[in-house]
């Protein structure tokens, strides 16, 4: 990675999420991952709200929240969401591909899961930098775009969703095949 990149925001909030979960290490991964699939969704849905927002702001009153978010800070939040993803990632999701071994993973599905991830999540960032540069430019735009249903923002965060959702399958293909075990006696299924 080139060291202008590394400075560049999302980069930036990347790598400073990265260093704070290697400060509280995750004990398992399947619950972050989820909880962070849980905030994509989150992002989505007030996307939508603001959409609707957009497309009939008479059904709002002045301040009226729109998921996440209010009809007044609206910008502050969509002009936020790339960093959000950056950090979320640095965080929690491949620390979390990590952990998956509390999860039932074994240590080469572990390695096959992040390496995807990580070279996935590589191009998220690229994608990241520019949303954000380019909403700092304006938020116009991006309104048009959330209006006529296409917004880069969403397909950001559709992205997020699915690097998000490849381990988490892993998880639950590993529990339907591996025999439940109660005190030593498997269970019946």
């Amino acid at each position: 990675m080139m060291a202008s990149t590394q400075l560049a925001p999302c980069h930036r909030a990347f790598q400073r999420a990265q260093q704070s979960r290697e400060r509280s290490p995750l004990p398992s991964g399947a619950n972050k991952l989820r909880e962070a699939q849980r905030s994509i969704q989150h992002y989505l849905e007030s996307c939508n709200a603001i959409r609707d927002y957009l497309l009939h702001p008479k059904k709002f009153h002045r301040g009226a929240p729109l998921g996440h978010c209010t009809t007044d800070d609206k910008a502050t939040y969509l002009k936020g969401i790339p960093e959000s993803i950056a950090r979320l990632f640095g965080k929690d999701v491949l620390p979390s591909i990590k952990a998956l071994g509390a999860d039932g993973l074994s240590q080469r599905e572990i390695a096959s899961e992040l390496e995807i991830a990580s070279h996935k999540a590589q191009s998220l960032l690229k994608e990241c930098e520019i949303q954000h540069q380019r909403l700092r430019g304006g938020i116009k735009d991006e309104y048009q775009a959330i209006k006529s249903g296409y917004s880069e923002l969403y397909a950001l965060l559709e992205d997020a969703e699915q690097i998000i959702e490849s381990p988490l399958q892993a998880v639950e293909w590993n529990k339907a095949r591996v025999p439940r075990v109660f005190r030593g006696t498997p269970l019946k299924l």
